[in-house]
């Protein structure tokens, strides 16, 4: 593709960018953690541009660090890669461009290539009008349908960010919103195609992402291009078709902590710096657990539980670590945390056993490396956590008897647990959407989710907090969360507040058969042009019966008179309005904007 294009669309992003951001201020010490991988979100101007262009619906969960990378300041998250450009403005990289994953395989789906022609027709920098010729470009070449599948291309680059993201009026200019839109995409490169290997499938590739289309769910997203990116740089998760095709990339298992500057060729990546760069974290203030003392102590069973062994160590497992469970003596509706601490760097571990335990990250600490999980106490009695290495490999068992044993020399007075959180209320009362915030109102939560471990479970799925306090919680509905009748829990200090009933909406369902009518500019007078302050006629059909929009350049006009064929309007001042070539364009009550009208202001 010509570089050309590349350059102007990153000059619109940089200038649409200034326009829409809040000020840096409001986000200064600021951080997010998010506990579906262990991550935080440090950087203000990172903060700030994943908030105001949609967050995890946009870009899914943080993967990394802020790290150094070609000597820029990046950020992995599942979809996309955030950098902040020479200017001091976030961008987005061209993940599929050549030099990063221009890879028409990954984890067995068959993708698209980049298509020559397609990209050549692309409108060249200097056309007339770009903004509006690149965006109807995309508009050209982003399907709705293909072969009689609603996959949805157009409407999902259209409202991937939604205009309540950037303004919370939900009030924007309707030119600026495809842009933005465009910064999240890229342009097409290619054209739809299904998956060979699966029929089911219907991909198209952008610069930023590949759109997918699952025929089964009914679904149609970006690809987690930048977890496959990630994989290719540690090594770790890597699929087999990835692995042949990046070997020859300056990228390939380049990460390694032991190395200087945690590269294993750094003459291949210069000024980077990956150390720790996808090292998990754990937030300030998290209680760190007492390690359960190595020898085997002995239990006072309660009536009808058997004695239990602190762990049992698997076949071929030369574990020599230990397992430790935080509170050692749980009850029903406490959230149990279960670390696991080795000397050994395990690959690929798991843990199996009651309340689906949660994997909340890795890191180091203990005896050298940690692993965590969380699960949720249902019942009493003795439990079993299998921890599991190289995916199936049984390493170790650790037990722990949920309201029973207290081990004994010592047995210890049963500590006095503040008050169980409680919910209130939760705003929206009607329901929210995967991807939506929600605020919970109650008591009891604690005064910082760091100082109480606290975690906020929706419909069984751990959710993104945005903000914590005592009586006052924001969290974002889990995108994966299950729709329909559903709970939401706070959990504070180990115990887990009532379950309070709620009502996961389905997303909103693009409306195939409603064709919106569009505005149609035929002629406008005087035809020659116009001077500023008097008066042009626009004529044509579908204004609608009542006035709402009308564009000269990007600035919105009200009308003086409005009728379903005819507009009349002031052309504004010069220092509103530039004399020169510009575009006009209407916008009826409720509908789309009309194709620009070339006219010129004298």
């Amino acid at each position: 593709m010509r570089r050309a294009i590349f350059s102007v669309v990153l000059a619109l992003f940089a200038l649409v960018a200034v326009l829409s951001f809040p000020q840096e201020a409001s986000v200064q010490q600021e951080e997010l953690f998010f506990s579906e991988t262990s991550f935080f979100i440090r950087i203000p101007k990172f903060i700030e541009y994943f908030r105001a262009r949609g967050g995890v619906r946009t870009f899914g969960f943080p993967i990394s660090r802020d790290f150094q990378l070609l000597g820029f300041r990046v950020q992995f998250f599942q979809r996309h890669v955030l950098q902040i450009d020479g200017r001091g403005n976030v961008t987005i990289l061209n993940l599929l461009g050549s030099d990063l994953m221009p890879f028409t395989s990954i984890n067995g789906a068959v993708l698209p290539g980049v298509d020559p022609q397609l990209t050549a027709s692309a409108p060249p920098v200097g056309t007339p009008n770009y903004d509006t010729a690149i965006i109807d470009f995309v508009r050209q070449n982003a399907p709705n349908e293909f072969q009689g599948l609603p996959v949805n291309f157009l409407d999902t680059f259209l409202n991937t960010v939604r205009p309540e993201d950037i303004s919370p009026s939900g009030q924007i200019d309707p030119a600026i919103l495809p842009l933005i839109n465009l910064e999240i995409w890229g342009v097409p490169i290619s054209r739809a195609a299904p998956d060979p290997n699966n029929q089911d499938f219907v991909y198209q590739r952008y610069q930023r992402n590949l759109m997918h289309f699952d025929r089964g769910k009914k679904v149609t997203q970006g690809l987690l291009l930048a977890q496959f990116f990630k994989a290719m740089i540690t090594g770790k998760g890597l699929p087999p078709d990835l692995d042949q095709q990046a070997r020859g990339s300056r990228f390939y298992k380049q990460w390694n902590n032991d190395m200087p500057n945690g590269l294993n060729r750094p003459n291949e990546l210069p000024d980077t710096n990956m150390k720790g760069a996808f090292d998990t974290e754990f937030p300030p203030g998290m209680p760190t657990p007492t390690p359960t003392p190595t020898n085997t102590p002995t239990f006072t069973p309660t009536p009808g539980t058997p004695t239990p062994t602190p762990i049992a160590l698997g076949p071929n497992c030369n574990f020599d670590g230990e397992i430790i469970f935080v509170p050692q003596t749980p009850v029903a509706g406490n959230v149990l945390t279960i670390t696991v601490t080795a000397g050994t760097s395990y690959n690929s571990v798991k843990l199996v056993g009651p309340g689906s335990p949660h994997f909340i990250g890795a890191g180091s600490g203990g005896r050298g490396f940690v692993w965590q999980w969380r699960a949720l106490v249902q019942e009493t009695g003795l439990f079993n956590y299998d921890f599991f290495i190289n995916d199936s490999q049984l390493c170790v068992t650790g037990f722990v008897n949920p309201g029973g044993a207290t081990p004994i020399p010592g047995a210890t007075a049963t500590p006095t647990l503040p008050p169980p959180p409680a919910i209130t209320s939760v705003l929206p009362s009607a329901g929210a959407r995967p991807g939506d915030a929600v605020t919970i109102s109650g008591n009891n939560f604690g005064s910082s989710q760091g100082a109480v471990g606290g975690i906020v479970i929706v419909g069984g799925q751990v959710a993104t907090v945005s903000s914590w306090a005592n009586n006052l919680i924001v969290a974002v509905v889990p995108v994966n969360v299950t729709t329909g009748a559903s709970t939401i829990n706070v959990v504070s200090s180990g115990q887990s507040s009532n379950a309070f009933s709620y009502t996961i909406l389905p997303p909103p369902t693009p409306t195939a058969t409603a064709t919106p009518v569009v505005a149609q500019i035929a002629s406008i007078s005087p035809p020659t042009g116009a001077p500023q302050g008097t008066f042009i006629t626009i004529s044509g059909n579908n204004f609608g019966g009542t006035s709402n929009v009308v564009f000269i350049g990007s600035v919105q006009v009200a009308p003086t008179s409005w009728t379903n064929t005819s507009i009349v309007v002031v052309v504004p001042a010069a220092t509103i309005v530039p004399d020169g070539p510009t575009q006009i364009r209407v916008q009826p009550s409720g509908g789309p904007l009309s194709a620009p009208f070339d006219y010129t202001i004298l």
